[in-house]
């Protein structure tokens, strides 16, 4: 036996000499014993001592082995005990009673030591491993009722989280509307100042600067609600059929003037053929191309920026490279975190410090990985590959470019309806000098009854207003035969 303290064993009979022979047998085995001479003795004793097993003689005066086993079998304090009865009967009928009982053994007398002894070592080891597994058992339900409870806790801190999520994005779309709202009035009204022949010098200058301001403020609170809307998961892609070669000419053109206004070169290298038309999410597509070009621009002040394009086995790799201050090997790790700028202060360069970390998370929703190498003092250069299908068909829609003087027909109407008039006063004075004629509406219900009697060519319709919204306004005007195929645009922060 394993165990440090000796197992007792009860032994019941009402023979003194049996108790004395067994007795001395079990303690030359390292066994403590206890006696019974008889049934009653025997439930007493058993109760106080409570042993480890149970030597229990068939034949007794007051109360039978049968009966003492069929009374502890049915307490639950004493159940458990193993039982071996004793007795000279060798009858078939008997062992099977006794066994039925609930014994765990027979040892007919007179007693062999050795059968014995390997029937009660094998009976306490036997118990000894029960007791064992039921304190696994109790310490696994523990485990288990543990587990129940951290399961419990992580549900209630994931729905916690789900109902922060939920909060979060409920208020990242006001934000959005209450922010952009009055940026829109602000950049807005300098757009339609930058017209006007009027003003002198000093007020286009000041003018100039409300609006780049106006346009880093929108900038950083387009950013932030970006990055906000991935880490929520509320980003999605949404692809479509474009032409690749449109997309990448526009948007080395425009950096193509942004370098030549800050004295840099910037090449633009095509390396290998393109399709005419690829399948993926355009706007996601331009937005990386858009970030990697303004930081590298942003950061270089002497030599260039070359843009590099190549396209194999439908998978677009763009590579983006400067001359400006490049990174310190021990930043590399941090250039992607959000709202950090890494490098010596003297070189930051305005912004949110959140482009790259945009531009990341994209990169690897599109099923990419941003890559980058730098020297610091010398450059740097980023590089990706994305999986770029070609498509399918040619999109029915192409975009072309125009510049919108005016229209030729006789004026057209359109009824713009917002709950803001700062807005509202914006496209009127950037659409009646175009020729169109202007109705206004301050929510969704005034624009079903002002487009009753206008009966207006095109409706800019904002989403957000008291009173009725936007779409439920759209949905009811496409109830109503007349307005089936009227050009219905959305308008939203």
């Amino acid at each position: 036996m394993s165990n440090k303290k000796k197992p007792l064993v009860l032994i019941v009979d009402d023979n003194p000499e049996n108790l004395k022979v067994l007795g001395n047998i079990l303690k030359e085995n390292g066994l403590s014993t206890a006696f019974a001479l008889n049934g009653t003795k025997a439930l007493t004793s058993v109760k106080n001592k409570q042993p480890y097993l149970i030597l229990l003689d068939i034949m007794m005066p007051d109360i039978s082995g049968f009966e003492v086993c069929k009374q502890l079998k049915q307490e639950a304090a004493t159940k458990d005990i193993p039982v071996i009865f004793l007795s000279a009967k060798t009858e078939k009928e008997d062992v099977i009673a006794g066994l039925e009982l609930g014994a765990v053994d027979y040892v007919t007398k007179p007693f062999n030591r050795k059968e014995l002894m390997i029937r009660v070592n094998t009976h306490l080891e036997l118990k000894a491993a029960k007791e064992e597994l039921k304190q696994k058992v109790e310490q696994l339900q523990a485990a288990q009722e543990e587990l129940n409870q951290t399961v419990e806790q992580l549900k209630q801190a994931c729905q916690a989280a789900e109902a922060a999520n939920r909060a979060k994005s409920t208020f990242l779309a006001n934000m959005s509307h209450e922010l952009r709202t009055p940026l829109n009035g602000i950049l807005g009204y300098t757009q339609i100042f930058q017209l006007d022949n009027s003003l002198n010098k000093e007020q286009q200058q000041g003018i100039n600067v409300i609006h780049h301001c106006g346009e880093h403020l929108l900038i950083m609170i387009s950013d932030i609600l970006e990055l906000a809307k991935i880490e929520a998961g509320r980003m999605e892609l949404y692809p479509n059929d474009f032409s690749l070669t449109f997309l990448l000419k526009s948007s080395a053109d425009l950096f193509q003037m942004r370098a030549q206004q800050k004295g840099i070169a910037f090449n633009y290298q095509q390396t290998s053929h393109f399709p005419q038309f690829v399948h993926a999410d355009d706007k996601r597509l331009r937005q990386i191309i858009i970030n990697l070009l303004s930081n590298a621009i942003k950061f270089t002040k002497q030599g260039g920026v070359t843009f590099k394009v190549d396209y194999f086995d439908e998978k677009i790799r763009l590579q983006v490279e400067d001359t400006g201050v490049g990174i310190a090997p021990d930043d590399m790790t941090h250039i992607f975190k959000p709202f950090l700028q890494v490098g010596d202060p003297k070189y930051k360069a305005e912004g949110t410090g959140l482009g790259l970390a945009i531009t990341k998370q994209l990169v690897e929703m599109m099923g990419g990985k941003l890559q980058v190498e730098s020297t610091l003092g010398q450059g740097c250069t980023f590089w990706t590959v994305l999986d770029l299908p070609t498509a399918s068909a040619v999109p029915l829609k192409t975009t072309e470019e125009a510049i919108i003087i005016g229209f030729e027909q006789s004026p057209q109407k359109i009824l713009v309806v917002d709950d803001k008039w700062e807005n509202r006063t914006v496209l009127v004075k950037l659409l009646k000098p175009l020729g169109f004629e202007i109705i206004e509406a301050e929510n969704g219900q005034q624009a079903i009854d002002k487009a009753l009697i206008n009966h207006p060519e095109a409706i800019l319709m904002d989403i957000i207003m008291p009173t009725m919204d936007g779409l439920e306004a759209t949905n009811k005007l496409r109830k109503i035969p007349e307005f089936f195929n009227t050009i219905i645009i959305a308008l939203s922060a």
